[in-house]
């Protein structure tokens, strides 16, 4: 069933070769069939151009005067009319759509004697792609209208209109690039693929190099992503460059005094409250506590890089920074904890397996979208991501391969990772009941049946320090604060509800698992091919949401694979992971209820339980994967497998572009849409 040589020289030279040229040749005859369609168009004849709503000023330039009904009109004698060029920008350089014109086209023809609106566009002076619009009148045309949308007052620039224009060979080389790695993946990842008879081995000098080849692609995509999306407010306007400076002063509230008005108000958490006869001063999304404002954001990102860089220098963190190293660190994190889940329990896995299934992890499970909105909220949700999957990777690791014996350094690591989910995103602490099927028979099982050792002190003692001391000084925190040691000051946040009186309500639990999890996506036909979903509920209170986009099990299908792992229950408890995988799962519904609970159901809050439900899944295909080895059906497991990651890598990368600031004002968005959209 394998093949048996896959890795020659001349053999990858005729693959890369054939991957190449397809992509050329796909690029050239079929991306730019609009090119040869447009060489037989006729040419128009008799044209009048009638400005309406617009000022000439000279030299192309045309001034909108109209509010809302500038447009210009083309009419001619009736012809076929098949494609329009529209070369035009705005002269002064604006972020509204990249500097294009929105424009309706509408027009008159043999089968419609009055106007029509055809579906608005984006003309993009940076993309020629966009210039270009192929029509579909209802037999010969005579007049088309171009309305032109959201400028009025300002100046554009138009440099041609033209019908039946000959369109260009526009050769994307991003596109010839995109459709050659993707040649080049379907022939690594096709289910007779030679490939999938090399197992997981880091020591091998080539798996190395790929590894920290695409863990420095994914952390340089998060960062560039970051970077582009120019997504955070001014840092000294955030929580936590203010957290740093008084923490820096030996203090926990803030220095700004609330406002007279506030103190006297009844109910100072109403927003109905603080918002009627004109309002009062207040600071939004700080906590309001015995007349002083405090941060309740998690500290340990205070005490991890504001207040040291503030020490230091004097200035503010960028929050920009922040997010990059977390998302660094995480993508580190994910490809050792499944080095580990891989090394110790399924050791024959497939070398591009391994790579598959931490790149599914990684893009999906959160990160991918507090990256492209790096603000102040995203801070402790990257935070205590990324410190669960480094606290899981020491304590995995902790245990040496060949006995329940420990490795201390590791242990402590690892603890230290998981109590600073307690100062980031306190439900998260969950992950630190993973203890007790990892550590159970080494600090446990094993004393109490073989004596206590001095070996087993040293165990107990790395292990729980940095819980008991991080705990210690949270818990510390929170009493100078609030008055109790579990009470972290999220309840006195001033925003769009009183969350003192929030409470726990039973019925708000199915509509949190349906939205957070299971809601379908809405698909259209056009670039990005998602749209917001529709949120509707018959519970009858405050419920605070988001535009939904999806819930996380229904957009990153692969994650349906967790729901089976009873199916390999007796070889999991024999690998002695079942446990720790079944909590997994059962953590993810935990976490999903309490956000849904203490906050609402929130985009940005699905990092907090997304690694929960994805650690089971994958462990799900890589017992899948194991089982059907040698199994005559192996071919189409792996096709399901890889069918399945490749769906939710999809999703996940088309969310870029849709719930981010890369959008419509965003040159990339129009250089992916039109490059993917090449029907246009």
């Amino acid at each position: 069933m394998m093949e048996r040589k896959t890795t020659g020289y001349f053999h990858w030279m005729k693959v890369i070769g054939i991957c190449a040229l397809l992509a050329v040749v796909l690029e050239v005859f079929v991306f730019n069939f609009r090119f040869f369609q447009s060489m037989f168009f006729e040419d128009v004849e008799g044209v009048q151009v009638n400005y309406v709503g617009l000022t000439d000023r000279g030299n192309g330039v045309y001034n909108v005067t109209a509010e809302s009904d500038a447009y210009i009109e083309l009419a001619f004698p009736y012809q076929n009319i098949k494609n329009i060029h529209i070369d035009m920008k705005q002269e002064v350089v604006s972020e509204l759509y990249a500097n294009g014109v929105k424009i309706t086209l509408s027009a008159t023809d043999e089968g419609n004697a009055y106007y029509y609106d055809m579906p608005s566009q984006i003309i993009v002076p940076d993309n020629k792609a966009s210039q270009y619009l192929t029509l579909h009148t209802a037999g010969k045309a005579d007049k088309i209208k171009i309305l032109i949308q959201d400028v009025p007052g300002k100046n554009i620039v138009i440099n041609d209109i033209s019908l039946n224009a000959e369109r260009p060979v526009l050769f994307s080389v991003f596109r010839v690039g995109t459709v050659f790695m993707l040649c080049l993946l379907i022939y690594i990842f096709r289910p007779k693929s030679g490939f999938y008879a090399c197992e997981y081995n880091p020591k091998k000098k080539m798996q190395r190099l790929i590894i920290i080849g695409f863990a420095l692609v994914q952390m340089g995509m998060f960062a560039i992503l970051t970077y582009k999306v120019n997504y955070s407010v001014d840092p000294a306007d955030t929580p936590y460059p203010a957290l740093a400076e008084v923490l820096a002063k030996g203090q926990v509230y803030l220095d700004i005094e609330p406002s007279d008005e506030l103190k006297a108000l009844s109910n100072p958490y109403d927003n109905s409250l603080r918002q009627a006869d004109g309002g009062v001063a207040f600071l939004w999304d700080y906590a309001y506590y015995n007349g002083k404002y405090y941060v309740y954001f998690g500290v340990i990102p205070a005490l991890l890089f504001y207040l040291p860089f503030y020490l230091l220098t004097g200035h503010s963190f960028p929050i920009h920074l922040d997010i990059m190293i977390c998302s660094a660190a995480f993508v580190a994190g994910v490809l050792l904890l499944m080095h580990q889940l891989v090394k110790k329990y399924f050791r024959k896995t497939p070398f591009i397996l391994y790579m598959l299934f931490s790149a599914v992890i990684i893009n999906g499970a959160g990160v991918l979208y507090l990256a492209l909105h790096p603000d102040f909220y995203s801070v402790p949700k990257i935070m205590s991501i990324t410190v669960t999957v480094l606290g899981l990777y020491f304590w995995m690791s902790a245990k040496k391969d060949d006995s329940d014996d420990l490795i201390p350094w590791r242990l402590a690591l690892g603890s230290l990772f998981i109590a600073f989910c307690g100062g980031s995103r306190p439900q998260m602490l969950l992950a630190g009941f993973f203890a007790f099927p990892l550590f159970w028979n080494a600090m446990i099982r094993r004393p109490m049946k073989e004596g206590f050792k001095k070996k087993n002190a040293v165990w107990i003692a790395c292990f729980a320090a940095p819980l008991i001391l991080v705990g210690a000084g949270l818990m510390y925190y929170n009493y100078v604060r609030f008055g109790s040691v579990f009470d972290f000051g999220a309840n006195y946040n001033l925003t769009t509800n009183d969350m003192t009186r929030r409470g726990f309500v039973w019925d708000r639990i199915g509509l949190g698992l349906f939205s957070f999890l299971f809601q379908l996506p809405a698909t259209v036909s056009q670039f990005p091919f998602i749209s917001s979903s529709t949120f509707l509920t018959n519970y009858m209170g405050v419920t605070i949401h988001d535009t939904p986009y999806g819930g996380l099990i229904a957009c990153n299908i692969v994650l349906v694979a967790g729901f089976f792992l009873f199916k390999f229950k007796e070889a999991l408890k024999e690998k002695k992971i079942y446990l720790f995988m079944l909590m997994s799962l059962v953590f993810g519904f935990v976490i999903t209820v309490a956000d849904t609970q203490m906050a609402g159901i929130l985009i940005g809050y699905a990092g907090d339980f997304a690694i929960f439900f994805f650690l089971p899944a994958v462990t799900v295909l890589l017992s899948l994967a194991e089982r059907t080895r040698e199994s005559e059906y192996r071919d189409s497991w792996y096709r399901i497998i890889v069918v399945l990651c490749a769906l939710s890598l999809l999703y996940n990368f088309l969310m870029i572009f849709v719930n981010s600031n890369i959008g419509i004002n965003h040159n990339w968005y129009y250089k992916v849409a039109n490059a993917i959209q090449f029907w246009r």
